[in-house]
């Protein structure tokens, strides 16, 4: 019993940790995406067509 419940205290953090690091990778992308946007609105549409062939 005792070792059942540490390997499931384990998997617990375990699975935190892996859902902290998905929303911090979310974030990430948000900005980027965020990032990104704001160029496309300020840069004229040749340059967004130059990005998406690269």
């Amino acid at each position: 019993m005792i070792i059942h419940r540490q390997q499931t205290i384990m998997f617990m953090s375990i699975a935190i940790i892996i859902a902290q690091a998905i929303q911090m990778i979310v974030r990430h992308l948000r900005t980027q995406a965020a990032a990104i946007v704001a160029v496309v609105v300020t840069k004229k549409p040749f340059y967004i067509k130059g990005l998406l062939a690269v």
